[in-house]
């Protein structure tokens, strides 16, 4: 089998048939989550806290499941340009047509050797202005144009892999790092609530050889699983300082995973720019717990929506 992997920070639903759905919640400022496999709180990030140099650490972290492999990032996202780090060969673009070539350019030079490959997407952000042709396709929902737009450069990717006969030997995971409010609650894009909108976003695992595809797991589980799943898919001890699980089991269906087990999420934006309290919250199977100046208990089995608060 061909020794790589590669992770995507957004989500192509096409691919979700050719692979297993896993339905996730997770938290603000997830990347270093995705890299590190812990919750914020272990090192010191929270909402506005995030350096360059520690998300370089941390996707650094993440690579080193691959000892021997080529190893390379595209992040799409300005806050992070001054992360280039010795060794991890991050490559940082400010859009997302350039993020595309250059992915798939290293893949063309690189991908006949073991690898990893980290591509992040951060055009689906406020303010919503899709290139064409999705403006105009998506002329009175120009957030989906967006998300439509980073759907195209995800499967430009993956196109790149079926060119070069890789796709079927290659692991790849897809998922978001959030979502989008779009004035749900009162908030018109994310960062400031911790509500479902924000929280949940998919996450998809591609196993080579065409292993676990078509499945969909309906368990909770965190952006911090995915580090620990990644080391067990591809044999590698998770890094010492993982707090999340192994979901390989899951992908095979070999169970679906312990049920109580408490998700964190914490965002403290309101904190730290408008003087407001910091939100706290804690989700088990079908409820979800929010501390702050107003403690509010959801249940989202029967309240999706979150619009009961039951204390």
């Amino acid at each position: 089998m061909h020794d790589a992997a590669i992770a995507i920070d957004e989500f192509d639903d096409v691919d979700a048939r050719n692979g297993t759905l896993v339905h996730e919640h997770v938290h603000r400022e997830s990347r270093p989550r995705i890299a590190d496999g812990s919750q914020g709180s272990a090192h010191g990030n929270s909402v506005g806290r995030l350096g360059s140099t520690q998300i370089g650490l941390r996707i650094e972290a993440l690579v080193k499941l691959q000892r021997d492999a080529r190893t390379a990032g595209c992040v799409d996202l300005a806050a992070l340009q001054r992360a280039e780090n010795a060794g991890t060969g991050i490559f940082l673009r400010p859009h997302g047509d350039e993020t595309t070539r250059v992915a798939t350019q290293w893949l063309a030079t690189h991908g006949r050797e073991p690898f990893f490959l980290f591509v992040h997407y951060y055009d689906p952000h406020d303010p919503y202005e899709p290139p064409e042709p999705f403006a105009s396709t998506w002329a009175d929902d120009p957030y989906s144009g967006e998300v439509a737009f980073a759907d195209h450069g995800v499967g430009g990717v993956l196109e790149k892999l079926w060119e070069m006969g890789l796709y079927d030997s290659t692991l790849i995971v897809i998922t978001g790092d959030h979502g989008e409010m779009l004035g749900e609650h009162g908030e018109a894009n994310h960062g400031f609530f911790i509500y479902e909108s924000a929280l949940k976003v998919p996450l998809i695992f591609r196993v080579p050889g065409g292993k676990a595809m078509g499945r969909q797991v309906d368990q909770p589980v965190g952006l911090i699983d995915i580090m620990p799943t990644i080391a067990g898919l591809v044999g590698a001890p998770a890094q010492k300082q993982a707090q999340g699980l192994d979901l390989s089991p899951w992908l095979f269906g070999d169970g679906a995973g312990p049920a109580g087990r408490a998700l964190y999420a914490e965002t403290i934006a309101p904190t730290t720019y408008y003087g407001a309290s910091s939100l706290l919250g804690v989700i088990v199977d079908r409820w979800k717990y929010i501390e702050t100046s107003r403690p509010e208990l959801y249940d989202l089995r029967n309240d999706p929506g979150e619009t009961a608060n039951l204390l």
